[in-house]
């Protein structure tokens, strides 16, 4: 027998969207709610995917996210009948779209979170840099160069590729220099 899960979208007044996987297959000794053993021996169980299942954990996952700070009031699942955007550092991008029934990338907040990432990707570059310049200066060599590749990877963010980037994988193609 294998794991079995669905996503579930979680969509909060705000617009977000986080994602969810309830398990219509799992193992355990503990039999959930709503669950039967399928084979009891080895601990495999089986729920369907019912609107009330699917809320009853909907309410335990958001007492942890109220925990967190996020602000619950409004907030509803959905099921997800689309494909998932992807698994990665755009999904603060992602949110609901009621017409698809999908979750899909916002892509101008893409854009900003691929900026941002850039920002931080470059840090430890401009630091490497940084001292490379000192070694040079200390050597008594030319810094210009070194002043170069600094300045490109301060420009890396401002890259007008990344406004005219159509999906994610777009932006993923930029990098810094």
């Amino acid at each position: 027998m294998t794991w079995v899960e669905i996503p579930v979208a979680i969509v909060f007044a705000s617009g977000r969207v986080t994602v969810m996987s309830y398990t219509v297959r799992g193992r355990g000794s503990i039999l959930p709610k709503g669950a039967t053993w399928v084979d009891g021996a080895d601990g495999w169980w089986e729920r369907p995917a019912t609107d009330e299942n699917i809320t009853r954990m909907f309410l335990r996952v958001l007492s942890r996210v109220e925990e967190d700070g996020e602000d619950i009031v409004g907030a509803t699942w959905r099921r997800i009948e689309g494909p998932l955007p992807g698994r990665d550092d755009y999904r603060n991008s992602w949110y609901w779209n009621e017409q698809a029934r999908a979750v899909v990338v916002d892509m101008p907040r893409a854009r900003e979170l691929h900026r941002e990432l850039l920002r931080q990707r470059r840090v430890i570059k401009l630091q490497e840099l940084d001292v490379e310049a000192m070694r040079a200066l200390s050597a008594g060599q030319s810094v210009a160069d070194i002043e170069a590749r600094k300045q490109q990877l301060r420009d890396a963010p401002q890259d007008p590729r990344i406004d005219l980037s159509a999906t994610v994988e777009d932006l993923k193609a930029i990098d810094l220099p």
